[in-house]
């Protein structure tokens, strides 16, 4: 008995049968690789935000602990306080310091009383800030997208950094002009934060134009800075509050993301890289040395 072969089974496949199947192979491989790569973008970006987070949270936990010190006088005989307040850099003293030369971060002696040896040494004249090699211009930006935030003693050393990858660093003050022992208000009864424009020593401009209680968007005229409303002057003796805030930026740069935030830090409005994650902290930090 003879099989006779079908004519299906001898001519196989067509090669338009055959391209049908390369191309739907191609797009589901092209769905996977998408896929992956998507997946692959969002893991990596969540440990830029979880380093991120932590980078932050360790800078303002510094500056924080620090500036509370400012103005710490405990033998009375010190010129301990806010020396220099800018928009983006702030430089003060705290007497911390024994006869020996020795940080006690205000521990006390038998009699209760604290120690300090009375004097002003460069140890304990500190700054935060960008350094002058990472923001030549001085307007709290870093000249290269990212730099160090950096601490410094007028001992010597420059800026030694204390977080990595901020974008953008603001400041902005608030005081007790008349010395009744409580934070000067606007009009409104919102506590006045403001900044030193003119670099004479002296606090001249308070940031919330409209006296809504909030420093963002609505209280820039271009869009760029904010030029605040007129003040004082207020000598910067007279500081009893600092607020900051700091803007980190991803190192790494990711092309599908597109940021559209624009971010409020002190004084100025950034437009950031919008293929770069950022993120922005606030605190307010009182200065509980200063005045007393």
């Amino acid at each position: 008995m003879k099989f006779k072969s079908s004519k299906l089974c001898s001519q196989g496949f067509t090669l338009i049968e055959t391209l049908v199947v390369l191309v739907v192979a191609s797009i589901i491989m092209i769905f996977i690789i998408s896929a992956f790569e998507s997946e692959s973008q969002s893991h990596i970006m969540q440990q830029e935000i979880v380093f991120m987070q932590q980078n932050l949270r360790g800078a303002i936990y510094h500056m924080g602990r620090e500036i509370r010190m400012a103005g710490y006088n405990p033998t009375e005989s010190s010129d301990a306080g806010i020396m220099d307040a800018g928009p983006s850099k702030l430089r003060f003293s705290m007497d911390t310091k024994d006869g020996e030369d020795n940080n006690d971060n205000g521990r006390v002696d038998e009699s209760g009383e604290g120690i300090g040896d009375g004097t002003i040494d460069d140890n304990e004249r500190v700054a935060f800030g960008f350094s002058t090699a990472n923001d030549e211009d001085e307007d709290g930006i870093a000249d290269a997208g990212i730099a160090p935030l950096g601490r410094a003693l007028d001992s010597g050393g420059g800026f030694q950094r204390i977080a990595v990858n901020l974008h953008a660093v603001g400041l902005a003050y608030a005081y007790d002009a008349d010395l009744d022992g409580s934070l000067d208000l606007s009009p409104n009864g919102h506590v006045i934060w403001a900044i030193d424009t003119n670099d004479d020593g002296g606090l001249d401009r308070g940031l919330d134009t409209n006296d809504d209680g909030a420093i963002n968007l609505a209280d820039s005229s271009d869009g760029e800075t904010l030029d605040g409303v007129s003040l004082g002057p207020i000598t910067v003796s007279r500081i009893r509050a600092v607020k900051i805030w700091l803007l980190a930026r991803s190192e790494r740069f990711f092309p599908t993301y597109n940021e559209t935030t624009r971010y409020v830090v002190g004084n100025k409005v950034i437009t950031p890289s919008r293929n770069h994650k950022h993120m922005l902290v606030s605190e307010v930090v009182q200065c509980r040395n200063a005045g007393l």
